[in-house]
């Protein structure tokens, strides 16, 4: 079983990435929120705990990866409509020009994570899904985001 682990947001790494989105100061108690639910008996909290995962990703989208951001990191304004696709790639490359990881492998991470927060919606939505699936789900979100959150913060410290 996949255990509540507070360290995973609480940790040095994790608590000063948090720090940087002083208005979302409730993720870690989403996140929380999200796996207690999770291991509650009933199916309807199967949808809360996919509705809360998914919102602690679409908060970090909405800050990390917005249209004026993408947008600016493109240095022109671009007609195309910005897709979901996009901001998951945009967070897990940053703004960075010089990319360490292949291609293949941004393309087959961003496709995965699409996946989970997409299917998270759905089951989020009504949608039934099958508690594995939603664990599956759930866990793919919640390790994308540690890992773009440490990802950003390693980047960061680079710079300084």
């Amino acid at each position: 079983a996949y255990e509540i682990k507070e360290c995973d947001w609480s940790s040095d790494v994790c608590s000063s990435d948090l720090r940087e989105f002083k208005d979302m100061s409730n993720l870690a108690t989403l996140r929380k929120g999200a796996w207690e639910s999770f291991y509650s008996a009933n199916e309807l909290n199967l949808m809360t705990a996919s509705h809360s995962m998914r919102e602690i990703f679409s908060k970090i989208i909405s800050k990390l990866a917005s249209n004026e951001t993408i947008e600016n990191n493109k240095g022109t304004r671009s007609k195309e409509k910005i897709t979901l696709k996009d901001r998951i790639r945009f967070l897990i490359l940053g703004s960075s020009k010089k990319v360490d990881a292949s291609r293949e492998m941004i393309d087959m991470a961003t496709k995965k994570c699409f996946e989970a927060f997409t299917r998270l919606q759905e089951i989020a939505h009504g949608s039934s899904g099958l508690k594995q699936e939603v664990e599956t789900c759930m866990k793919i979100t919640e390790h994308a985001l540690l890992s773009i959150l440490r990802f950003r913060k390693l980047r960061f410290k680079k710079k300084t």
